[in-house]
């Protein structure tokens, strides 16, 4: 028990002042003002609203939930004026001697300007009433007339109307009114649960980061509490976009954005061209073109082996801007000596490439810092290799000595070299002759082109003359003029039938010719009609030598022959005459596809090869219908 006593007093001791000096703490009023005066104009701010906040107080602080922009106050002549955001937000008014005051200020439009004033509560024959609340849950926001009130204790409060207004996430925001009095001193209020919002946000372009009250989301639509948020937009060459957006209960909770890209242009030239380049700590390697935020940025170039650049620019706005670096490639210096001094060394880098071969001492300047590789050969002794590294401005001094082969190790060493040489002169050989036959294939496929692009050239000038071999058929009417006097005018009529084929495609052609042709004769012997009318067949073979030319769908052709043809007498008892012939042809075919309809002329001349005086020589002239295929 005087344990307890003990305890009890010492927390009364210490606990009881500071209740005492927190009643010392005058109280601020802030109350929304009618404008006065001219409304300020601030060009440099034209998205944004301005606070103008009367006061006979010049020592007066203000904080806001999401920044103030810029301070404009003049508290000496009692205005305080504050560019701030034109979202939603609650301000905090500070003052030595005096308790915070907070009040709610709603969203606003551009260049709109809000008017309040802020000045101490006269407490002086004020009626002031400890009015305790009590709100579920007890950590939600409580606003009594504008002003953020700390409800964990009975609050001061002056008798009369007061607005009441309870906000907290999750939750929906309570507005209220109560009276109070010395009756009326007590409140507790109820807060409703609301369910999370679905908020989706379209932007161009899409793959851009999102962040709801500075926390990151990772994708484009998520859940939220009904109410009032920061929202952030930002790409790489984007200006990033800040707003508020208002999320409502049961609402299409849907937000559009268009991010604008930057248009400040800077150009990179930059030696060696796949050094590392960070602009601002932001990758950029191997590019030549970037976009960038008006305003100051860091480039920062390097290399392994070259020495690193450093600077800091200004960009601005609409400025196209070059930057160009040549990295300073790093060095040193080798000496180099091996023994003997005839032995052949070979220096690698570290990427494999030879940079350089000698023999014996050898001093190498400018040598790009790094690792290197070193061979040595020599016919008489072991083969050596090494690793060195040449640093920054150092010099480095390497001195080796090879170790001489044996006699046995000599002689092993000339039978491998011999053998070597030996394979390598096989391997030439062999490559020689492998040469020597693609050559040889390479000049008889060059023969082969060559025949079949001279094969090609002839069919293309003889194109214009080929046409398809065909047969045709021939119906031949004739005019038959028999050089013998006392035959001349005795033919009646002559029908005479033949085919001819055709043998080649090309522009010539040779036809083979067979035709019969029925001669009927009148007045035979010469007695004046008194002698029966008689019958000679006549038969013939020959061969035709007949250029053709196609134009479009007509085939023209001409030509000579030869023939020989008999001729059998009915009424002589069947006599057989023969001649030689010798014709001149001509003729136009209309053939638009694998056949043809035309007309022809021929002129044939007789000669009698011995068999009667009767017949020595006569000639003919035949028009020919001929159907072609």
């Amino acid at each position: 028990m005087k344990h307890f006593y003990v305890l009890f007093i010492l927390s009364f001791l210490f606990v009881v002042p500071q209740a005492a000096i927190a009643q010392q703490l005058s109280e601020l009023s802030v109350e929304e003002a009618a404008p006065s005066g001219p409304i300020p104009v601030f060009r440099d701010f034209p998205d944004h609203a301005v606070l103008i906040i009367e006061s006979n107080l010049t020592n007066l602080n203000f904080d806001s939930t999401v920044g103030i922009v810029e301070d404009k106050s003049n508290p000496q002549d009692g205005i305080y004026r504050l560019i701030i955001q034109t979202w939603r937000q609650t301000i905090t008014v500070s003052a030595q001697g005096y308790k915070q005051a907070r009040f709610s200020v709603p969203q606003s439009e551009a260049r709109e300007a809000l008017y309040y004033t802020v000045n101490p509560v006269e407490t002086e024959n004020s009626d002031l009433v400890y009015v305790r609340f009590i709100v579920n849950p007890d950590d939600a926001t409580l606003y009594v007339n504008n002003q953020e009130i700390d409800y964990s204790e009975s609050v001061p409060l002056e008798s009369g109307t007061k607005q009441i207004r309870i906000e907290r996430d999750g939750m929906r925001t309570l507005d209220d009114e109560i009276k109070v009095d010395p009756q009326n001193n007590f409140y507790s209020f109820e807060m409703e649960e609301i369910e999370q919002e679905i908020v989706s946000i379209n932007t161009n372009p899409d793959d851009l980061t999102i962040a709801i009250d500075d926390i990151e989301q990772n994708r484009n639509q998520f859940f939220l509490y009904p109410g009032d948020y920061i929202i952030r937009l930002s790409k790489q060459n984007y200006k990033t976009l800040e707003t508020q957006i208002t999320v409502t209960e049961g609402g299409d909770n849907t937000f559009t954005y268009q991010l604008q890209p930057f248009i400040g242009q800077l150009t990179l030239n930059i030696n060696p061209f796949d050094a590392q380049v960070l602009i601002d700590k932001q990758n950029y390697s191997r590019q030549t073109s970037v976009q960038l935020a008006p305003g100051r940025h860091l480039l920062e170039v390097s290399k392994e082996g070259y020495e690193s650049y450093q600077d800091q620019f200004v960009l601005q706005e609409n400025q196209a801007l070059t930057k160009t670096v040549e990295l300073e490639q790093l060095t040193g210096e080798l000496l180099f000596g091996i023994t003997p001094s005839s032995a052949e060394v070979t220096l690698f880098n570290e990427s494999g490439q030879m940079v350089k071969q000698w023999t014996g001492l050898q001093k190498l300047r400018d040598l790009p810092v790094g690792l290197y590789q070193f061979n040595a050969r020599h016919p008489e002794y072991e083969p050596l290799s090494g690793q060195l590294k040449i640093e920054k401005d150092k010099s480095v001094m390497e001195d080796y000595t090879m170790k001489s082969l044996s006699d046995i190790e000599l002689e092993k060493r000339k039978e491998e070299e011999r053998l070597e040489n030996l394979l390598a002169e096989q391997r030439a050989k062999a490559e020689e002759r492998k040469q020597q036959e693609e050559a040889e294939t390479l000049r008889q496929l060059r023969e082969l082109q060559e025949q079949r692009e001279a094969e090609r050239k002839k069919q293309e000038r003889m194109q214009i003359f080929k046409y398809p071999a065909y047969t045709s058929f021939n119906f031949h009417y004739s005019d038959f003029a028999l050089n013998t006097s006392s035959f001349k005018d005795n033919v009646k009529s002559v029908l005479k039938l033949g085919f001819a084929v055709n043998t080649f495609d090309t522009w010539y052609t040779l036809a083979y010719d067979f035709s019969y042709a029925s001669i009927t004769m009148k007045d035979y012997d010469g007695f004046d009609g008194e002698d029966p009318i008689s019958t000679i067949d006549a038969f013939s073979a020959g061969l035709t030598f007949t250029p053709t030319l196609p134009l479009g769908p007509f085939l023209i052709s001409g030509g000579a022959g030869l023939s020989i043809t008999q001729y059998m007498d009915e009424i002589d008892t069947y006599s057989y005459y023969y001649t030689t012939d010798f014709y001149f042809r001509g003729g136009v075919v209309l053939m638009p596809e694998n056949w043809g309809v035309g007309f022809g002329v021929t002129y044939d001349q007789s000669y009698d090869i011995g068999i009667s005086e009767e017949y020595t020589e006569f000639s003919q002239t035949n028009l020919s219908l001929i159907i072609a295929f």
